[in-house]
């Protein structure tokens, strides 16, 4: 409670300051501003332009990625409003108003209801606002309603001597509206002007408004500018706030007002009684009641005008804190609303929304402004300098000249460069609105020069915009005096960034005379004239501290040491092959466009020339077109029913017979209408055949999109073979074949070409197949049988995915695709029986006791099988190799495995294949994966295809010989190999999680190549072509008193960034090592006898160190945080000194850190190499340790977890409280090698981990 201190005389205030005056009143309707939307325009789209330039660096896109993609958003969406201009017209506003003030109606005498809501604000504001209320003219009843939310009892005298009506609630819920809602019921009048404390109005201000409300009636508000007073005696954030508003109420809401979408801001603006009657008066909301109040009539559908007329002048906030509290809580008002189920639902239009997602745009994006502003100059100074050029100013010119100069000359408010300062404040502003709404914590309402605003005043945002800008600034300058050491005539170059850099750090130092102040509690100050000129004195401090580090950086520069040279061994100067196998792949068909690759023929007649179907249902002709190689489109069936393409065929006659024989799934959108097809497609000589030239021959309903047709060959004979899956089941694994039950598990053979010597047409038909266009040939092995499918040429198979004729005899090679445990190359003929689903391979089958296939065909075992180990998972059989390219291959057949990329051979004796050779290893990552064929030519190519890869198609050749030598000790990286003493150059680093590798101990080196350093400028390092990294492998037991080397590994980097890498395997004598190019196992000492320990083979280096993935543990996450780096970085390896900013691990057994922590540490270091986006293991989660979260993790239904490991079944990748159903734990776990994990690297569980990762589950929480 205050007294008062003297009585009120209204007529004192009459004359008060802050009336709008005649050639103010009409200032923002006069004029054009469509020039200086579109110099904005460009000026702005040119510094995004730049900024995209800039993002271009490495992955500096991915920090420059919410910059670009707000402002981008930002700069269309409201520069595209604002071009659209304003409908308003000075000329039609007057004729509107002198038409209901020339001839007075009852209507124009329509009562008015004034409400005036104060709390706490200055009474002399207040009283001056009073007085222009009682000079309002208005011909009809007015009322004037003085709306207390203060406990201060000078309003009800004050009230009482201007002859208003004074109303203080009982209950102060949902603040300003709340307040408004009260008076709303407790007042009558058929209109309502709203007005803040401090905005006094003019006294036509009626007069002007209400003709808008009472020529339409479903007009609800009519809203005039907030305008403010400003004049040579107010600080700069006063000075300053004008500047920012000018640009919304004279260019921004003029624009709104065309597409019906003005914003209401509360003040200055008159509501109809009977709109706001649905609301109680205001919409209730304790924050931006004005705004939410405003969409709700819109959505219901009154309209919201803007009048850019000046009828009332106020006050801008006078202190720091004010001013922040105003900008936050109209930028949370925004955000609220955009982010809201009510503004999406609404029934707004499309231009409606776009405004209003225009303002929110616009909030994002000077929020995130607040950090990025000073950020480019500050990274391409200090990561980048050698790319710094005066030129790159060019992209900001624009801007210079708009903001400042032609904004200030265009505003009606005083010329100052304090615009600047206060805008980067409202950034701040917004910053801190932005996080107020992602923290769910709300902004209260600050009234105008109130001086207990600093109880609820948060000054971070502006501390860190005075941090931001002036710590950019001195590292800019601190990153140029230390490059023009190096070189001094780049200092022109230098030049824009520091003048960016001082310019925005004095303009934002200037916030600092009003920081403290707000922040402290009001003391006396023995010296304010200290806190006055703190930003000169900040300024000062900081050029003084500037000189000093330039004097001591140039003395360092000068007497540091120089560093060493490093003896690269002779066989880094040429970089070795693909890898140290015999044969590489390359791109077969460089520059034809190729992708999702399902298979490839060579044209029958025009050897060199091939034909390539993707599995969207495309076929291409590939030619050698000079020296490339082009392609063109000659059957389309994608956009049809065609779901996936499985493979096809061209008939052995074309072009004379120009058929196509293709095998498909149609899509899935009806469960119920599901079909597999074989069909003839008849190419047009001109055109592009498509689904009118399609003649299906074999159609059938099925349940599955698995395991149905698989591929075509035409056998000797010229008859058609079609492999045939079992048409798996969810929840139904096997469908046992049955020759009267459908085209499934076998091979089919049909006769294509129309001859009725060589064959019959179909006797049997089963439900849901249709057949035409063929006819049975008369020698397959079940013609004559009654009621059975004669089509069947042999039987039981799982998934025959892949089939080739033999060129020498009747065999077909079939790569059968196992269940859980084999993968078989069988050789079929007439006849025969493999015996899915009795016998998987050698072992038996899930339904070993089934009788169905007894008395069919004849029992044939695989002529090869391999276990699920190791990522072999799915065989892709391939052809016999012949012709000239690869003799030493003549004879052998082919195959590989769809997800471990590894191809073999298999060697033929007396007709049966006996051995399996290693032939090589396709690259993984985002270049290479999912091996689906393996075909050949009649020059003897072998080609590999990858349906999900670029290039889609891979050609074999052989390599050049390996630089590696055979001895490791010809690799000079160490001194004494005894003792592991390293050569000069040779650096030893160790990392914070090693893998387990069966428990081996291991130590680590790199060295480079002389004269180089590691480029850390961008989350993922290069590393100069030629550097070595060396990791050692030894035994050790100290309670058996041994220390037993095994092998030590090498990793070469190439020159495309890619590593080669070898293994050297110790000597009996433990003297050498001898490279290693096949795996191989060996024995080792342990605590209960002899363990094994597997020796990777070359193969096995290319699993783990993919394309996309090379080095795995020299990396940030592994050296941050355990000092590595720090260490490393002292010893020159690392050409910027900038920290990565990437999560570190962290060890198993650090304390403070938490069990998720440890977990997702350990997962990182032993399984992300596989698993993650570009990993060799393509699944639906991502193992680093900033890649999927562990929420998700816990939901994640893998093929991980599809099978029964040891007995058990777990269904998720994680089950909260229990590892053993959880897949993870049970894989790691588990030492069968179909299951175990991680593939590679061990053969025993890590018992450390399985501790951790049991405990990590049990303590993680249930899914709500």
């Amino acid at each position: 409670m205050f007294p008062m201190q003297e009585p009120i005389e209204p007529e004192q205030y009459c004359a008060s300051a802050r009336v709008v005056t005649d050639r103010e009143k009409y200032c923002y309707a006069q004029g054009r501003h469509g020039w200086l939307v579109l110099f904005g325009l460009v000026s702005s789209t040119l510094l995004l332009v730049g900024l995209g330039r800039f993002a271009v660096i490495d992955m500096l896109w991915m920090l420059a990625l919410p910059f670009l993609l707000t402002n981008g958003l930002y700069l269309l969406l409201s520069y595209a409003v604002m071009l659209s201009g304003s409908t308003f017209r000075l000329s039609d506003h007057l004729r509107l108003v002198d038409k209901w003030t020339s001839r007075p109606t009852d209507r124009q005498r329509a009562s008015v209801d004034v409400f005036l809501p104060v709390c706490g604000e200055p009474l002399d504001v207040v009283l001056g606002t009073w007085a222009g209320v009682r000079q309002l003219e208005w011909s009809g009843e007015i009322n004037v309603y003085v709306l207390d939310d203060s406990t201060d009892d000078r309003f009800r005298v004050a009230a009482q001597a201007f002859g208003f009506h004074y109303l203080r609630r009982p209950a102060r819920e949902l603040r300003k509206a709340g307040n408004l809602r009260y008076a709303f019921s407790h007042s009558h009048g058929d209109f309502i002007l709203l007005l803040d404390a401090d905005f006094r109005p003019r006294a036509d201000m009626l007069l002007e408004l209400m003709p808008y409300l009472l020529h339409d009636a479903q007009v609800a508000i009519v809203q005039s500018p907030q305008f403010f007073d400003v004049h040579s005696g107010m600080n700069w954030v006063q000075a300053g706030a004008g500047y920012v508003q000018e640009l919304f109420y004279r260019l921004i809401q003029p624009a709104r007002d065309r597409w019906g979408a003005a914003v209401c801001t509360g003040s200055c603006a008159v509501y109809r009684r009977t709109a706001l009657q649905q609301f109680e008066g205001c919409y209730p909301i304790a924050h931006s009641e004005d705004l939410w109040t405003g969409f709700e009539l819109l959505n219901r559908g009154y309209q919201v005008r803007y009048v850019p007329v000046i009828l009332a002048k106020g006050l801008c906030p006078d202190r720091l804190d004010s001013f922040v509290h105003q900008q936050s809580r109209w930028c949370q008002g925004s955000l609220s609303l955009v982010t809201s189920n009510e503004f999406w639902q609404s029934r707004l239009t499309l231009a409606q929304k776009t405004c209003f997602v225009s303002g929110f745009a616009y909030y994002l994006a000077t929020a995130l402004n607040t950090v990025f502003t000073p950020l480019p100059p500050l990274i391409m100074v200090g990561l980048f300098p050698e790319w710094v050029h005066w030129n790159h100013a060019a992209f900001a010119a624009l801007a210079v000249i708009y903001t400042p100069f032609l904004i200030g000359w265009w505003s009606v408010y005083p010329f100052g460069l304090h615009f600047l300062t206060t805008r980067e404040v409202s950034c701040a502003a917004h910053l801190s609105a932005l996080v107020d709404l992602m923290s769910r914590s709300g902004t209260h309402w600050i009234v105008t020069g109130d001086k207990y605003a600093r109880r609820n005043w948060r000054g971070w945002p502006c501390l860190l915009l005075l941090a931001t800008s002036l710590g950019a600034a001195a590292l800019i300058w601190a990153s140029v005096l230390k490059e023009l050491t190096r070189a001094p005539d780049r200092w022109v170059h230098f030049a824009p960034p520091l003048l960016f850099a001082t310019t925005h750090a004095l303009i934002c130092a200037r916030m600092a005379s009003m920081i403290w102040p707000s922040l402290l509690p009001q003391v006396s100050i023995p010296f304010p004239i200290v806190l006055f000129r703190l930003p000169w004195i900040l300024t000062g401090v900081t050029v003084v501290l500037l000189s000093l580090g330039t004097v001591g950086l140039a003395w360092k520069t000068e007497n540091a040491p120089q560093e060493a040279d490093v003896a690269a061994p002779d066989f880094l100067n040429t970089t070795p092959a693909a890898d140290l196998s015999d044969y590489v792949v390359v791109d077969a068909f460089p520059g034809a466009g190729l992708g999702g690759v399902m298979r490839l023929r060579e044209h029958p007649s025009a050897p060199g020339v091939y034909f390539a179907a993707d599995f969207h249902g495309t076929i291409r002709e590939v030619r050698r077109h000079g020296s490339r190689w082009i392609s063109r489109i000659v059957a389309d069936l994608s956009g049809t029913d065609l779901g996936w393409l499985f493979s096809f065929e061209v008939h052995p006659h074309y072009p004379v017979d120009r058929r196509l024989f293709v095998i498909y799934r149609t899509d899935d959108a009806d469960p119920g209408s599901l079909f597999c097809r074989l069909s003839a497609l008849q190419l047009p000589t001109a055109g592009i055949a498509d689904k009118k030239h399609e003649q299906i021959l074999i159609e059938q309903q099925v349940a599955s999109r698995e395991h149905l047709f698989g591929d075509l060959a035409f056998d000797r004979q010229g008859y058609l073979l079609i492999s045939c899956g079992d048409n798996e089941l969810a929840g139904r694994h096997h469908n046992t074949q049955q020759l009267d039950a459908g085209f499934f598990s076998g091979i089919l053979r049909i006769e294509v070409n129309g001859r009725e010597d060589r064959g019959h047409p179909p006797r049997f038909q089963v439900a849901g197949t249709r057949t035409s266009g063929y006819r049975i040939p008369n020698d397959n092995p079940f013609v004559g049988t009654p009621n059975v499918l004669e089509e069947f040429w042999s039987l039981g198979f799982r998934n025959p995915f892949r089939i080739h004729c033999d060129p020498s005899g009747d065999r077909v090679w079939v790569g059968e695709v196992g269940e859980d445990e084999m993968e078989q190359i069988e050789v079929a003929q007439s006849g025969s029986n493999h015996q899915w689903s009795r016998r998987e391979g050698s072992l038996q089958g899930p339904e070993a006791e089934s009788t169905l296939l007894e008395n069919w065909g004849v029992e044939t075992p695989p002529a090869f099988e391999y276990p699920h180990t190791d990522m072999n998972l799915c065989v892709i059989g391939g052809p016999i190799i012949q012709g000239p390219m690869f003799p030493e291959l003549q004879g052998r057949v082919v195959y590989g495995d769809n997800r471990s990329g590894r191809v073999w051979t298999l060697t033929a004796s007396a007709g049966t294949p006996t051995t399996s050779i290693p032939l090589l290893q396709l690259p993984f990552g985002r270049t290479a994966s999912s091996l689906v064929s393996i075909s050949t030519d009649v020059a003897g190519n072998l080609f590999f295809t990858n349906f999900t890869s670029s290039p889609g198609v891979y050609r074999l050749q052989r390599s050049e010989p390996t630089g590696f030598p055979q001895r490791f000790s010809e690799l000079n990286v160490f001194t004494d190999l005894s003792s592991l003493t390293p050569a000069i150059g040779t650096l030893p680093y160790d990392v914070t999680v090693p893998l387990w590798s069966d428990g081996l101990h291991k130590q680590r080196w790199i060295r480079l190549p002389r004269g180089t350093q590691i480029d850390n400028g961008a989350p993922r390092w290069k590393f100069p072509p030629g550097t070595l990294l060396i990791k050692h492998f030894d035994a050790r037991d100290p309670e058996l008193g041994y220390r037993h080397p095994v092998e030590t590994r090498v990793l070469l980097v190439r020159d495309d960034g890619t590593t080669v890498g070898a293994s050297y395997v110790w000597n009996e004598d433990r003297n050498d090592a001898i490279l290693q190019l096949e795996r191989e196992t060996v024995l080792l000492p342990g605590p209960n006898g002899p363990v094994e320990y597997r020796i990777p083979g070359v193969g096995d280096c290319k699993m783990c160190h993919a394309r996309e993935n090379p080095i795995l543990g020299f990396t940030p996450e592994q050296l941050v945080g355990n000092n590595e780096f720090n260490e490393l970085q002292r010893q020159g390896v690392f050409r910027h000194r900038t920290v990565p900013k990437s999560p570190s691990l962290v060890p198993l057994d650090r304390t403070p850190a938490s069990l998720e922590e440890q977990a997702r540490s350990y997962l990182h270091a032993n399984c992300s190499f596989c698993h993650h986006p570009a990993g060799v293991e393509h699944l639906d989660f991502d193992l680093r340790i900033d890649g999927t979260s562990t929420q998700e993790l816990i939901s994640t239904t893998s093929r991980l977890a599809h099978h029964k490991i040891d007995g058990r079944t777990a269904k998720t990748l994680l089950k909260p409280g229990s590892p053993d159903e959880s897949a993870m734990y049970l894989r790691l776990q588990t030492t069968d090698p179909r299951h175990a994990m991680p593939w590679l690297a061990r053969t025993r569980p890590d018992p450390a981990a399985l501790e951790l990762i049991s405990e990590w589950i049990h303590s993680l929480p249930n899914s709500p």
